[in-house]
């Protein structure tokens, strides 16, 4: 849950000793939509920098269908 008591899902979230990296799996066309994957990718990484602020947290869309990925530091 977010600061404001949503709910969210983030579809994988990988914990590593010094970093955090979360992954979210986009299908179809949906690259059109990329600045709201954005925002909802900044969003979960917001989250998780509360959860572990002793941490680097990164983030990745992937775009199952084209098999390309989009970095998000």
């Amino acid at each position: 849950m977010d600061s404001k008591g949503c709910l969210l899902r983030m579809d994988r979230v990988i914990i590593d000793e010094g970093r955090v990296t979360v992954m979210d799996y986009k299908t179809g066309s949906e690259r059109k939509a990329e600045a709201g994957h954005l925002s909802q990718l900044r969003n979960y990484m917001n989250v998780l920098k509360g959860v572990y602020p002793e941490k680097e947290i990164h983030g990745v869309i992937a775009y199952v269908d084209s098999k390309e990925t989009r970095k998000v530091d």
